[in-house]
C-alpha cells in the first residue's frame, strides 16, 4: 500500500509541473523564447561534452 501511495504522489507532483509548463507556454506565446531557451540548453550541453576530458 505504502508503495501505491507514493506512487499516487508522483503522478500528482507530474501533474502539477504538466500544469505549470503548460501556464508558462500560454505566458510565453512567442515561440522566439522557446528557441532561445532550447538554444541556450543545446550549447551548455556541448559545451560540457566538449570540456570532457574523456
Amino acid at each position: 500500500m505504502e508503495n501505491q501511495h507514493g506512487l499516487e504522489f508522483t503522478t500528482r507532483v507530474d501533474h502539477t509541473a504538466v500544469s505549470l509548463w503548460q501556464g508558462r507556454r500560454t505566458i510565453y506565446t512567442g515561440r522566439s523564447h522557446v528557441c532561445a531557451h532550447l538554444t541556450a540548453l543545446t550549447t551548455a550541453l556541448s559545451n560540457r561534452t566538449r570540456a570532457c576530458p574523456c
